[in-house]
């Protein structure tokens, strides 16, 4: 069983390191790590250099396409039959590739898994689960286990249905289509990722990136409304009001 982490990154040099640190020191060794520079102007480059193996691969992009197109450039490129995105702020917990490929084998005919996330002083950002969970995809929209986690899915899924790259972020929208597809996702109470929530630089972080999220919600709108028309009228009103709020923020802020 053969594991590609897909680590897209933008003039993180300062913390590539620690990512690509996480997944050498891994007990399980069936892995590449494809790192795609989406067009970093800091020393990203000569980080990342210091590392390269046949385990390693990095590709340097001419510009700044956005997170989707450099996933969906490393996904497309990767020899793995299970894909592992790895965000180059983030890193692997100890021994979770181990981990994962014994649930992976338990459950074979799950394509789609999510386990456990811890920020950097171990606290859990998922809500505790004491036992695997498989849930239809009705349930993923009406009420999934709620927090971070951390997705493993077969690469095949990833190549029929790849993450947008009209916007930037918004993975949730492509786990959506993904699960709809495949009908079950499981969830597993495993820790898998250490998420550096201290990062300003992050995507998430909402005062930076007003714009970005409102664009996020309404592609949200576009393409998964039906699921959540079916499934939770609930999501659907708050997602509107969601949307209604960031662009009353976003007029507000350009007349600052």
């Amino acid at each position: 069983m053969r594991f590609s982490i897909i680590c897209a990154t933008f003039n993180r040099a300062s913390l590539i390191k620690n990512a690509i640190g996480s997944v050498i020191s891994q007990s399980y060794s069936n892995w590449e790590m494809i790192i795609v520079d989406d067009g970093s102007i800091d020393n990203t480059e000569s980080i990342v250099k210091e590392f390269l193996s046949d385990n390693i691969k990095y590709i340097k992009l001419n510009r700044n396409y956005g997170v989707g197109y450099a996933r969906n450039k490393g996904i497309n490129e990767s020899s793995g039959e299970w894909i592992i995105v790895l965000d180059s702020d983030n890193k692997l917990y100890d021994d979770s590739l181990l981990l994962i490929s014994l649930i992976l084998k338990k459950y074979p005919t799950i394509d789609f898994h999510n386990f456990i996330v811890v920020d950097n002083n171990n606290n859990f950002l998922s809500n505790s689960i004491s036992k695997s969970l498989i849930i239809e995809f009705k349930d993923w929209i009406k009420s999934p286990p709620k927090g971070e986690f951390h997705s493993v899915i077969r690469k095949k899924h990833l190549i029929k249905i790849p993450f947008l790259i009209n916007i930037n972020g918004g993975e949730h929208i492509t786990w959506n289509l993904i699960v709809n597809d495949v009908q079950r996702a499981a969830y597993h109470p495993i820790i898998s990722e250490i998420y550096d929530n201290k990062s300003q630089d992050r995507l998430s972080v909402r005062e930076k990136n007003i714009n970005r999220i409102m664009n996020v919600h309404i592609q949200d709108m576009k393409t998964c409304w039906y699921f959540y028309f079916k499934y939770s009228k609930k999501k659907l009103i708050i997602l509107f009001i969601k949307i209604l709020i960031y662009k009353i923020y976003s007029i507000y802020l350009n007349k600052k």
